[in-house]
């Protein structure tokens, strides 16, 4: 008799152990989906407060220009931008190759991962 009580405050323990870890389950799902939208949200900023910059500022534009062409890797990314397709999704200049103004490619473009941001 003691058996069948102590086996049965066990497989309540054990469901209120499952309850519980669905529910930090749901949590953690929550959260990490709050993080990815605050996170998208920054990038959406970040590329507005870039994109002005790059109206108001003719080097600031060179100098980004020459990072995202080099940055993004991608042909459906480098479309939105007007860049060359590449087919093959390879980088076609390398950090010694001079970008349209004739000077060498800015060394903080180089040391950017060479994929496209997803």
């Amino acid at each position: 008799m003691a058996r069948a009580n102590h086996e049965q405050q066990l497989a309540r323990i054990q469901e209120q152990q499952r309850r519980l870890q669905e529910r930090a389950n749901k949590i953690q799902a929550r959260m990490r989906k709050q993080e990815r939208v605050a996170e998208t949200r920054r990038k959406i900023l970040a590329g507005a407060f870039l994109i002005e910059w790059m109206e108001r500022d003719p080097e600031m534009k060179r100098k980004a220009t020459t990072g995202m062409e080099r940055y993004l890797t991608r042909d459906i990314d480098r479309q939105h931008f007007g860049f060359e397709l590449r087919g093959d999704g390879t980088i076609k200049a390398d950090a010694a190759t001079p970008d349209a103004s004739g000077e060498a490619a800015e060394a903080e473009a180089d040391e950017r991962p060479r994929t496209s941001a997803a």
